[in-house]
C-alpha cells in the first residue's frame, strides 16, 4: 500500500467518495425491496414495479462502475473517515435544525400561537442540549 504523503493532492477525491456511500444506501433501499421504513416522526415508501428496480439497480450499478472507473484512472485512493467526526458533525447539524424549529425562528412563517411556544421551546431546548452533548461526546472518541 502507498504512503499518504506519496500521492500528489487529489482535489475532488473526497467528494468523489462522498457519492459512493450513498449510491450503496440507494442500491441497498431498491435491492432489498422494503416498501416502507417508519420512524417516530417519519416514514418513508418505495412502491417500484420489478421493471422500475431493475432499471433503479442499473443505473446505481452504472453510477458506482463509473466511480471505480475513475477511481482508477486517477489514482484515488480510499478515503479513511473517522465516524466520530462525521457523527460530530450531524448532531452539530441536528442542532442547527433545531434551532430553526423554536418558536422564535417559526414566527418568519405567520403567528406562532403562545401556547405553542410554551410547550414546544423547552422540549426544543433539551433536543439541543443533547443534540451538543452528543456532538460533544463524538468529538472526545
Amino acid at each position: 500500500m502507498r504512503e499518504q504523503h506519496e500521492r500528489p493532492a487529489q482535489p475532488g477525491a473526497a467528494q468523489l467518495t462522498d457519492h459512493r456511500p450513498a449510491y450503496l444506501r440507494n442500491r441497498a433501499w431498491v435491492q432489498d425491496g422494503a416498501e416502507q421504513e417508519q420512524g417516530v416522526l417519519y416514514q418513508r415508501s418505495l412502491r417500484l414495479t420489478p421493471e422500475q428496480r431493475a432499471a433503479m439497480l442499473e443505473q446505481i450499478d452504472a453510477a458506482l462502475q463509473q466511480i471505480g472507473r475513475l477511481a482508477a484512472q486517477f489514482d484515488l485512493a480510499a478515503a479513511e473517515q473517522d465516524l466520530a467526526a462525521v457523527l460530530a458533525a450531524r448532531m452539530s447539524a441536528d442542532w442547527a435544525t433545531l434551532v430553526d424549529l423554536k418558536s422564535a425562528r417559526l414566527r418568519r412563517y405567520g403567528p406562532v400561537n403562545q401556547d405553542l411556544a410554551e410547550s414546544l421551546d423547552p422540549a426544543l431546548d433539551a433536543l439541543l442540549q443533547a443534540a451538543l452533548a452528543l456532538a460533544a461526546a463524538w468529538e472526545k472518541v
